[in-house]
């Protein structure tokens, strides 16, 4: 994983935030951007911001797309656990939002 560069007179926000800037696009199975990285060696911020931004993509509409409900995302995050995303993020996603956990769809 690139490393932010240490920014002289800038605070733990801007690191932080660069930090996430570099790692929410990956995937957990390491066929993400812009380094590839995979599991443990994406960032905790990156994981849980790449659920965050995903549900927010998803349930809030666009011009191109109409909004699908919290219900839908979070089939569509299941689905991608241990794929896309930290099965142990969405598993505390899930659990904050009293939905079913494991890896794969939701079974119906």
């Amino acid at each position: 994983m690139q490393q932010a560069a240490p920014l002289h007179g800038v605070g733990k926000l801007a690191v932080c935030a660069a930090e996430i800037a570099l790692s929410h696009r990956e995937w957990w199975d390491g066929t993400g951007y812009p380094a590839r990285s995979r599991g443990d060696k994406i960032p905790l911020r990156g994981r849980i911001t790449a659920v965050a931004d995903v549900v927010d993509a998803l349930t809030h509409a666009r011009p191109y797309e109409d909004a699908w409900s919290v219900g839908q995302a979070m089939d569509e995050i299941q689905g991608l656990s241990c794929r896309q995303f930290d099965p142990a993020v969405v598993e505390a996603f899930n659990r904050t939002l009293q939905l079913p956990v494991g890896c794969g769809p939701t079974e119906s």
